[in-house]
């Protein structure tokens, strides 16, 4: 009986461990079916070209983040002031900004953009994080810089 209930739970509490070893190898294709992010996470992530870093200057604090619209802006300058707003006690580490038209599509490709995307979210250290198409929910972003924000939170 006490055999028994000992070799039960070593397997009870081995398989969870077992299982999470098995789907993170190379013998599985395992992929998430959803993400809780609602842009498109940059990955590798992409520097930021220098034209669009030269607009973001100065940074007011070493742990701002800028949310930027390279192309198509005309309709996100209000949505910019309510995800800036929303933000909390969290909006003084989150600038927008609105990129030049001038530059757009030069920035945009240097900055690994696709050709759909409008938005982008750059970290402090000067890299393009996530990217958003340019009809993205307002609510989605926010979301998403919560998340940053919250896991990026300095010490």
């Amino acid at each position: 009986m006490k055999k028994t209930m000992i070799v039960g739970l070593v397997i009870i509490f081995t398989t969870p461990i077992l299982l999470s070893i098995y789907l993170n190898s190379k013998w599985s294709d395992f992929e998430p079916q959803a993400t809780r992010n609602h842009g498109r996470l940059v990955h590798p992530v992409v520097p930021a070209s220098e034209s669009i870093i030269e607009r973001l200057s100065p940074r007011l604090t070493n742990d701002q983040w800028f949310l930027v619209c390279v192309r198509d802006c005309q309709d996100w300058s209000a949505r910019f002031d309510a995800i800036n707003t929303a933000m909390g006690r969290d909006a003084d580490r989150l600038e927008t900004r609105i990129v030049e038209p001038e530059l757009e599509s030069a920035a945009a490709i240097e900055s690994g953009l696709q050709a759909t995307e409008t938005l982008a979210i750059i970290d402090p250290e000067d890299y393009v994080v996530m990217a958003y198409q340019g009809d993205a929910d307002p609510t989605g972003i926010r979301k998403d810089m919560a998340l940053l924000l919250k896991y990026s939170r300095p010490e």
